[in-house]
């Protein structure tokens, strides 16, 4: 997903393990997020909230033993969106780290699990109606508040747009039709023209918050902003977002592995999804060129649906299946006029292209330690994974832990080993929680 940076005011022996290990934990927290933000969690094996809170708390737990031992923190060249930073006396309801010192990579862990919860809840509470409209308008309400703030701060009414996106893209998304939603009431704001706290006034009925208690309370006005055509800003920022897509899109083509492919093709498909709902919202009569890209992220987020199922029930290797099905496509193409092969690697590929033409290695073949939390865990893979690896694996699994423990005190790091050794513990407390 994203590259998690840290950095300490000591690095004793096996601390730069268990930094990196944190690092790849967050990746994976992001990842398995952003799959339940675009598919929901009934579409992956490993997805659902339940079975997830116990890793996640470990990783809390992971990231607050390296706070207390070392110093622990976003190190100052990440640029990651947030949603709400309590302090003592106040806090921000958005931005990005590590502009904003002193937030914990411990706490922004539990806020992923806790937005994570509270839109399952709503979930589960409104599916005897069939309706998913409560989770996306709860994720629509928390997004504006975080990128109002945001804008109000900057003095750029247009950075509240680009807020929200990144938080798409990095993974914070909840759902992405709540992101959507957001997006298209900013649009339509943007659209009337003016400064940033005018912007902010339009949304909360004339007021302007003050404090963070009140950026946290006042109430929204009570009717949404009415559609208007775009202006030539707000159009600029559309432009922006199908950009974005195509660029995440592209970076997933140039992967090297299955878990860095399907990590960045997942968080390009989370802005895919984005990008068609608010064309869909903000644009009702699409000029002719944005048609044609509408109807080509179309195919690609079908192309995506389709890709996910096939995962799920093909036979090992599963990547053999998924590249079968491309080399399918390109015939499809080559059949319409396409000799060359280089509009379909354009407008349909999932996949790196040289996966056309070459067999597949290793890497390349099933799930690996990153993305088999969420999909079919291909046999024999633990066996496989060195000790650094299968803590992120399966961080729920004491042995996982004991076994880490033990290869870094081989390598003279004592403190590290009981680091690994209280994670254990965590992770035995969560196998069999207390009645």
């Amino acid at each position: 997903m994203i590259d998690i940076q840290w950095q300490a005011r000591e690095t004793p022996p096996g601390a730069e393990t268990l930094m990196g290990v944190l690092g790849e934990l967050t990746q994976e927290a992001l990842f398995a997020g952003t799959c339940d933000a675009v598919l929901g969690p009934s579409r992956f094996p490993g997805g659902d909230l339940q079975s997830r809170v116990p890793r996640h708390i470990v990783t809390v737990r992971l990231a607050e033993a390296l706070e207390r031992a070392i110093g622990l923190e976003f190190a100052p060249s990440m640029r990651i969106p947030f949603l709400w930073l309590a302090r003592r006396g106040g806090g921000e309801p958005g931005g990005y780290l590590p502009a904003s010192f002193g937030f914990p990579p411990s706490h922004w862990a539990i806020d992923l699990l806790a937005r994570w919860e509270a839109h399952d809840s709503v979930r589960r509470s409104w599916a005897a109606d069939a309706r998913d409209g409560n989770s996306r308008v709860l994720e629509s309400a928390r997004l504006l508040r975080a990128a109002l703030f945001h804008a109000l701060r900057t003095g750029d009414p247009s950075a509240a747009v680009r807020y929200v996106v990144d938080v798409v893209e990095c993974g914070l998304c909840r759902d992405v039709k709540g992101a959507a939603r957001a997006i298209t009431l900013l649009l339509r704001v943007r659209s009337g023209g003016g400064t940033a706290e005018e912007m902010v006034r339009t949304f909360f009925d004339g007021r302007l918050p003050g404090s963070f208690h009140e950026w946290m309370t006042t109430p929204y006005a009570q009717a949404d902003p009415e559609p208007r055509p775009l202006s030539s800003e707000a159009s600029s920022l559309v432009g922006m977002l199908v950009e974005r897509a195509f660029r995440l899109l592209e970076e997933a083509r140039r992967t090297d592995g299955f878990d860095s492919w399907f990590m960045a093709l997942t968080r390009a498909e989370s802005v895919i999804q984005v990008t068609l709902y608010v064309l869909q919202w903000s644009m009702p009569r699409m000029p002719l060129g944005l048609r044609a890209v509408h109807g080509q992220l179309s195919e690609l987020d079908a192309h995506y649906s389709g890709m996910v199922a096939s995962l799920r029930v093909a036979r090992a290797p599963v990547m053999e299946s998924v590249v079968r099905h491309s080399r399918g496509l390109a015939e499809v193409f080559r059949a319409k006029g396409d000799v060359s092969g280089d509009r379909f690697a354009r407008e349909a590929l999932l996949i790196p292209r040289f996966l056309l033409d070459e067999p597949l290695t290793d890497g390349w073949r099933e799930p690996g330690h990153r993305t088999a939390s969420m999909l079919p865990r291909p046999d024999g893979l633990r066996e496989r994974l060195s000790p650094e690896q299968a803590v992120v694996l399966a961080p729920d699994d004491p042995s996982s832990w004991r076994e880490l423990g033990s290869l870094l005190r081989g390598r003279d790091a004592p403190w590290a080993g009981q680091v690994c050794d209280h994670l254990a513990g965590v992770a035995a407390e969560w196998a069999h929680p207390p009645a």
